[in-house]
């Protein structure tokens, strides 16, 4: 633990990341400027198709060097940078739960975006 650590890592789970914002006392535009961080960096160095403690190690280094390059205050101002490990974890519990639902329901994962058989003026014609 750094004694230049000022926002200590909380004593218990972190699972919204609304009270991921509370915990970090950040207005809502750093905050999200802080989850597009995170977001990129994980598609770009990580399987987003992993937890995060399967995840290789070296590329959990690469993640949080490239984090800790864009935004060095997190390393000075969070213990151990809990923020970014707990906003990665919510990413990606969230980003598998997507994979598994599209699975489940539509017999593959999502690409990009669902392909609908019909256009939307088509299947919205009988509402009119």
């Amino acid at each position: 633990m750094s004694e230049r650590c000022t926002s200590f890592m909380p004593h218990y789970q972190i699972r919204t990341v609304g009270l991921l914002r509370t915990e970090m006392r950040m207005a809502y535009v750093r905050f999200s400027d802080f989850v597009t961080l995170v977001r990129s960096a994980a598609k770009k160095h990580l399987n987003c198709g992993l937890r995060p403690e399967d995840q290789d190690p070296n590329d959990l280094q690469r993640f949080m060097r490239m984090v800790h390059q864009r935004q060095p205050h997190f390393a000075k101002k969070y213990e151990d940078s809990w923020p970014v490990m707990a906003y990665l974890e919510i990413y990606l519990l969230s980003r598998i739960r997507s994979a598994a639902y599209l699975k489940r329901h539509y017999g593959r994962c999502k690409e990009g975006f669902i392909r609908c058989p019909d256009p939307i003026w088509l299947r919205y014609a009988e509402v009119r």
